[in-house]
């Protein structure tokens, strides 16, 4: 019955996004409504919340950081303002303005591209984390794109250096684990047993003091803390996915670990192994109550699984140093070589504000041109048209 209705949810929600498109002509103007909804839907859940205080108790309680406000950053593209990513590239090189791309909002299996953030966006340019993944967007775009790498680099710390090593201090040596997570409508499940039992068999083989457990907040919020809590395990969150400090809390937590694992392939691999932590992927069933692929994407959908099952091979199992086969498939995935210097992004952002200037239908021609005619071949090799 759950599967049925939030399935029927997916289906009403993409309808809604269906007839959008078809009722405001200009694609940018549609996705700036989205984030006025978004900012209007957060002012009223922030209504008689504190904001949050960047202390040790608001990432360490779970309960103190679902309590706080979402410091929602406005974008001009909603996807930018999801885990803080827009604010993070903007911060990280001392430019003011939001992003005037769309941001990819972590590391893509398969040739899924999201066509809201390629040709018809209206934006100038996708970011995105690797020449692999470019060659998928390829296939599918001729969207100016820019290979950032990991997203994580380019985020500061939650807390400051004598907090977090305050933290460590009595944490003892850590396992970060982090299980699957739900996804927006649908809940995941997987055998809570089986995977708490094996945390407690690494923690045993690794001689550690200490379990966080990293829960995404639509698993707070489905009542998942009891369950490690009753199990003895810390329960930490990184807030709301709107939350722009999110990518921070999440760097901070990976910071205080010794040891890191989890039940699933995703973006967090990834920035585990560029934050120089070990991980192991535990390989364990687990499904989602929605249909994520509809029929006409299920080789696509297989495609994205094969190359899950390349990645959690490399991490099935447990070591407490980062191998060289480990590095060379974050490298390949995650674009570990492809990190921008702080003048690097702040020239990428200013070409892409420049042609979003263009009328909305002719930024990123706008953006090609001005690359085409620029002087600097440094420039030029920031993107690639």
């Amino acid at each position: 019955m759950k599967r049925a209705i939030n399935n029927a949810l997916v289906r009403t929600r993409n309808g809604v996004n269906r007839l959008s498109r078809a009722l405001i002509g200009s694609e940018a103007t549609r996705k700036l409504l989205v984030v006025r909804y978004y900012q209007l839907k957060i002012a009223a859940h922030n209504a008689m919340r504190k904001k949050a205080a960047n202390d040790i108790k608001s990432l360490m309680s779970w309960r103190t950081a679902m309590k706080c406000r979402i410091d929602f950053s406005s974008e001009v593209y909603r996807g930018n303002a999801l885990y803080g990513l827009g604010r993070v590239l903007r911060n990280y090189c001392g430019v003011v303005d939001s992003p005037k791309a769309c941001i990819e909002h972590g590391v893509h299996f398969g040739e899924y591209v999201n066509q809201s953030e390629t040709d018809k966006s209206e934006l100038p340019a996708l970011f995105t984390l690797s020449p692999y993944r470019l060659e998928q967007i390829r296939k599918a775009s001729s969207v100016p794109v820019c290979i950032v790498g990991p997203y994580i680099a380019y985020s500061k710390d939650y807390l400051d250096n004598k907090s977090i090593e305050a933290i460590r201090d009595r944490l003892g040596k850590t396992i970060l684990a982090i299980p699957s997570h739900s996804v927006r409508g649908g809940t995941v499940s997987y055998d809570y047993k089986d995977f708490i039992n094996e945390i407690r068999r690494v923690k045993n083989a690794i001689n550690a003091q200490t379990i966080l457990v990293m829960l995404y907040y639509q698993d707070i919020l489905n009542g998942d803390a009891a369950i490690f809590e009753d199990a003895g395990f810390v329960v930490v969150t990184c807030g709301y996915r709107e939350d722009c400090h999110f990518l921070e809390r999440q760097r901070t937590l990976i910071k205080l670990a010794d040891f890191t694992m989890s039940n699933s392939i995703g973006t967090h691999v990834g920035y585990c192994v560029y934050m120089g932590k070990p991980h192991y992927s535990f390989k364990q069933w687990y499904e989602y109550d929605i249909v994520l692929h509809s029929e006409k994407d299920t080789a696509k959908a297989q495609g994205e699984l094969f190359e899950q099952e390349v990645v959690r091979d490399a991490f099935s199992s447990c070591e407490e140093a980062i191998t060289e086969q480990q590095l060379s498939i974050c490298k390949k995935y995650w674009g570990f070589d492809y990190v921008k210097s702080k003048e690097e992004m702040r020239l990428i952002l200013d070409m892409c504000s420049k042609a979003y200037a263009a009328p909305p239908c002719a930024r990123q021609s706008r953006l090609r041109t001005e690359l085409e005619k620029h002087e600097n071949e440094k420039i030029r090799q920031l993107f690639c048209c």
